[in-house]
């Protein structure tokens, strides 16, 4: 019997009860399951450091659970998830989501003792009831030691998680760590931004204006913000393939020194080393190495608020319509 991380206790059914209250989910199998985004502690696990080593899973599909492998495995399609591992009282077995930094679906077919203790007490890393999922990354036949830097190098301490996602997110299926190589995925590679290089503008939702750039600069590290709608070419912008989304000025969408922080303010910068951002459908656009979504600072709708980058909350100042000329 596969008994990879599980758990010894049954947990109580008023705790599973809430717990889906809160994800505003249903126990119906009928029922269609509406999307949530919210932000969880994202960490990974793999060959190496599985209880015991190898890919093992506490609910495979063959012994009856809703899931779809037998061990730990996935392409990260929206038909072949990769593996994830939780509280089954957080998410229910066989759950799927979709992670924007990662750029690739899970499902949940493992249990994490660590996850565990954090949902449902004091556990190592806060709680009770923090989110926390834990994603597999393989590893089989790698050098150990990278595997395991691989995975710190992936950990986000709070990142937005799509919870039973649509199923035409942008995926990357490049794997997450190459053993044969011994290499890390890097988020930012990804090239499926979700645009055919097509100029546009990108609205905000919110407010009506166009995303700009202030003053109509040209030069690079000026902010960006939101404007009158004018056809200038400030607000003329292309989702490119490889992930960067460029202006009218020949620069492209960025964020003042590369932070990755929450409020930190979007300008343009030269290309080649400006920010990738994945333009998801559900009308947010998040930047990649930060898994922050573009928003407005402090939720303003007056022309000349600065963008900047914010916690994906799912609030109107981070709906933006992405449009081709």
């Amino acid at each position: 019997m596969r008994l990879t991380k599980r758990r010894l206790t049954t947990l109580a059914v008023g705790l599973l009860a809430v717990a889906l209250t809160l994800l505003g989910l249903t126990v119906s199998s009928g029922t269609a399951r509406a999307s949530t985004t919210r932000n969880f502690l994202v960490t990974l696990y793999g060959w190496p450091d599985n209880s015991p080593p190898g890919n093992d899973i506490a609910y495979p599909a063959d012994e009856g659970n809703p899931t779809i492998h037998n061990v730990a495995s996935g392409t990260g399609t929206y038909a072949d998830p990769i593996t994830y591992a939780t509280d089954k009282a957080e998410l229910p077995i066989g759950t799927k989501v979709y992670y924007p930094f990662l750029h690739r679906y899970f499902i949940m077919e493992d249990d994490c003792t660590e996850c565990d203790e954090d949902w449902t007490g004091q556990g190592p890393d806060g709680g009770p009831g923090l989110y926390h999922i834990d994603l597999w990354i393989n590893g089989q036949n790698g050098n150990s030691n990278d595997v395991i830097n691989c995975e710190d190098n992936l950990t986000q301490n709070s990142a937005p998680v799509i919870v039973n996602p649509p199923s035409n997110e942008p995926v990357d299926t490049t794997p997450l760590f190459d053993s044969s190589s011994n290499t890390c995925y890097d988020p930012s590679s990804f090239n499926g931004g979700g645009g055919g290089g097509a100029a546009g503008t990108i609205t905000g939702n919110h407010s009506g204006l166009c995303l700009s750039v202030t003053g109509e600069s040209t030069a690079p590290k000026s902010t960006a913000d939101i404007a009158t709608c004018d056809n200038s070419s400030a607000q003329n912008w292309t989702v490119n393939s490889d992930g960067t989304i460029g202006n009218g000025s020949g620069l492209c969408l960025s964020v003042t020194g590369g932070s990755t922080s929450p409020r930190a303010t979007a300008d343009v910068y030269t290309c080649g080393g400006a920010q990738h951002w994945t333009v998801n459908s559900g009308g947010t656009i998040t930047e990649n190495a930060s898994g922050l979504c573009l928003s407005v600072s402090g939720g303003a709708t007056s022309a000349g608020s600065l963008a900047d980058i914010f916690t994906c909350n799912g609030s109107s100042s981070e709906s933006w319509t992405v449009s081709s000329g």
